[in-house]
């Protein structure tokens, strides 16, 4: 029978958690920073028809991916704790659901829906498909 504490693993080096929670806390923050209108920057693509959709819309997925790296963190944390049967446990429906937060970040760039997007950015679609229609349309 397998049991857990039979198996060498080697745990994940400091570094690699670290910059985990590093892109944890830079996905977190670009989403409230975008959201609140404070950081507009990454925008700038959105209205660039040159641009690929997912350049345009890369500031969506900021939220999913962070709490992936979060799920990432967790997991490499918990990866040193070798061997016990709670650590084999907990990392294995983080995992999976990391893979759920993927699927979201990736959906939420190819189609952001308007709930995401900032009040500013919506104000300023709704300008321009307003400028867009011809003068004996309107």
């Amino acid at each position: 029978m397998w049991v857990a504490s039979e198996t060498t693993v080697v745990p994940i080096p400091w570094w690699a958690w670290a910059g985990f929670l590093g892109f944890t806390a830079l996905g977190l923050a670009e989403h409230a920073l975008v959201k609140s209108g404070r950081f507009r920057a990454p925008l700038r693509w959105y209205f660039d028809q040159r641009q690929p959709f997912f350049v345009r819309n890369l500031p969506f997925g900021a939220l999913p991916f962070g709490l992936m790296f979060a799920c990432w963190t967790v997991m490499a944390i918990v990866s040193r704790f070798q061997g016990q049967l709670w650590a084999d446990l907990l990392v294995l429906p983080i995992g999976l659901f990391s893979f759920v937060l993927f699927g979201w970040g990736i959906k939420r760039q190819l189609r952001p829906p308007d709930s995401v997007k900032p009040e500013w950015l919506k104000a300023e679609e709704a300008r321009r498909r307003e400028r867009s229609w011809p003068a004996d349309m309107a």
